[in-house]
């Protein structure tokens, strides 16, 4: 079963999240991507361990810069964007 919800889940809109608690969640998920970055080790014969570890760093940067870019995308949006990433309806005259 997929974790995520879809907006026909009853509870899709149950309650309501500011852009505050989805930039918290974003730099929690990024952060805990950085706790699985591992040094390299210096020791003889560990060679192709280091390479492996190279690998899995890469990957694990190449995901933390899609969520920064995801959390600058949908956190500092306005006018139309606002109102399509965010399901609201955009008021012009009040600051987002």
């Amino acid at each position: 079963m997929d974790p995520f919800i879809s907006k026909h889940d009853p509870r899709a809109y149950a309650w309501k999240m500011d852009r505050l608690g989805v930039s918290k969640l974003l730099e929690d998920i990024r952060n805990q991507g950085y706790e699985y970055l591992e040094e390299p080790v210096s020791e003889v014969g560990q060679e192709i361990l280091n390479v492996a570890r190279d690998f899995a760093e890469k990957k694990i940067m190449a995901y933390i810069d899609y969520i920064e870019e995801q959390a600058e995308r949908v956190l500092h949006a306005t006018g139309e964007e606002y109102e399509w990433i965010w399901n609201e309806p955009y008021d012009k005259g009040k600051v987002n």
